[in-house]
């Protein structure tokens, strides 16, 4: 259960909460004497290629569990249950290592996260420094909240080893998450090595202290206490409140705002509130954004874009009417954004029913979501836009790899704006460069003389120079390059040495 809860959530306050709720339910393993929940009398459901459940020829003494079992039982509970006496009977490691892979092989998430950290639960107790090493090979687990599972339960059983590995952690945003439960286990609180795991966090123990005391706060109560503090402590406790507060009873939140007597401040609390409250429920948010800071366009903006990720058509019905009465596309462009990352040639469809003053705006924000979905689409319908899109198309840039260049080349000839040849040149000169530069240079002969070509002979060579930073005087020779333009790379040269 922890392990299945750490991975759902990543936020601070989560990752504590879950460890909070497995080891206040269990601190070992559970261990059932009877297989008699896992194999009721009545049939019942078989997981596809499960098989039939085995009886022991010997009534007194029921057969070994196998994973089998596990799906074979006919409930979540009793197929959790079944795992801990699966876990139970099993001694030896590379048995257990041998059910978490079959658990990893299996499309069923409880299996890949719930099962699993049955299993390791039991690896962990056999012997942790080897659970340890097991999960820092294993691709297929999430590594950063199984390493969590295993630390905060290796402390249970060997304190001292636990906080030796756990000095040793480089990365410090997974060392502060799991410093944050060692922070309020009650075995190094018996022992007193609680002091051991501040000494190891440093600075951050005061800051993970009272991030867990907010936490566990009563919302209503931590925003009345903060009313008696100034500055940015009462400011940031009264957001945490407010988030948590809307959380359990939005109105009741929004009534205690609206109540404050400072206006600034009461204008920030209603913001963080409507933002919080638009992650449940985008349209009362709405309401409310419109009903006590109607002049908010962006607060309005950011509620539209959240809606776009749930229903696109009632989001742009918004934005349209938010958009006819501000004056501000910028909400167009919001659900732009969102609608073009799953259906990028509906929105263009729309884009191209709007008026051509509003498209520049609304085609850069569709192109980087376009591009990103359909490379060469995006690309070619990006480059393919009139000279007064140049933005756009240096915006499509971004997208370029060694499948789609060519679609770059294609359109370098008809490119006339000095800034946008200059970058698709430079582009183009960086990947030929990358991948041969033989091909490179083929490339280079290729282009008609004049200005197009001494400037992209001018990029290959510094897109050379980069990767050859030591070859500059051959570069310099195979390239024809001279006067100032070599004087240039020679420069660039030396710079990087």
């Amino acid at each position: 259960m922890k392990y299945l809860i750490v991975v759902a959530i990543s936020a601070f306050g989560g990752f504590v909460g879950a460890w909070l709720l497995f080891n206040t339910m269990t601190t070992t393993p559970v261990m059932v004497e009877s297989n008699s929940l896992a194999r009721d009398a009545s049939p019942a459901p078989v997981r596809p290629g499960s098989g039939s459940r085995r009886t022991s020829s010997n009534p007194g003494h029921p057969a070994p569990l196998t994973f089998e079992d596990i799906g074979a039982s006919s409930t979540v509970f009793r197929q959790q249950l079944t795992a801990w006496q699966l876990a139970a009977q099993t001694d030896e490691i590379v048995t257990l290592e041998d059910l978490i892979d079959r658990c990893l092989d299996e499309l069923d998430p409880l299996y890949r996260t719930v099962i699993a950290s049955v299993l390791m639960e039991r690896y962990i107790e056999l012997d942790p420094v080897a659970a340890m090493a097991y999960v820092d090979k294993e691709y297929r687990l999430d590594r950063d909240a199984m390493q969590a599972h295993v630390l905060t339960s290796w402390v249970r059983y060997d304190p001292q080893a636990a906080l030796d590995y756990f000095r040793q952690i480089s990365d410090q945003r997974l060392k502060t998450n799991i410093g944050a439960m060692l922070l309020q286990d009650p075995v190094l609180a018996s022992t007193g090595l609680v002091s051991e795991v501040e000494l190891i966090l440093g600075s951050r123990a005061g800051q993970i202290r009272e991030r867990i005391e907010l936490q566990q706060a009563d919302p209503t109560i931590l925003f009345e206490s903060a009313l008696s503090m100034t500055g940015g402590q009462r400011q940031t406790r009264m957001m945490y409140a407010v988030n948590r507060w809307v959380e359990i009873d939005p109105e009741a939140a929004l009534e205690r705002i609206r109540n404050l007597d400072r206006g600034t401040e009461q204008q920030t609390m209603l913001q963080v509130a409507v933002s919080r409250y638009a992650q449940r429920d985008p349209e009362a948010a709405l309401d409310w954004a419109q009903l006590y800071q109607p002049e908010n366009v962006q607060l309005q903006t950011r509620i539209v874009g959240i809606m776009a990720q749930h229903d696109i058509d009632r989001a742009l019905i918004v934005a349209e009417d938010i958009a006819r009465r501000s004056g501000d596309d910028n909400v167009l462009s919001t659900v732009v954004n969102t609608w073009g990352q799953n259906d990028p040639a509906a929105a263009l469809a729309y884009i191209e029913t709007l008026p051509s003053s509003q498209r520049q705006n609304l085609y850069l924000n569709l192109v980087h979501a376009y591009v990103r979905k359909y490379p060469r689409q995006g690309l070619n319908w990006a480059l393919g836009l009139g000279p007064e899109y140049d933005a756009v198309k240096l915006s499509a840039l971004g997208a370029i790899t060694s499948d789609n260049v060519d679609i770059v080349e294609q359109a370098l000839p008809g490119t006339t704006n000095t800034q946008t040849r200059g970058r698709f040149i430079t582009a183009i000169s960086n990947f030929k460069a990358a991948q041969d530069p033989d091909e490179a240079l083929t490339w280079l002969q290729s282009l008609p003389e004049g200005d197009l070509k001494r400037d992209a002979t001018h990029q290959l060579a510094f897109a050379m120079l980069r990767r050859q930073p030591d070859r500059v005087e051959e570069i310099i020779a195979e390239l024809e390059i001279t006067g100032e333009a070599a004087e240039r790379i020679r420069l660039a040269a030396r710079n990087r040495q």
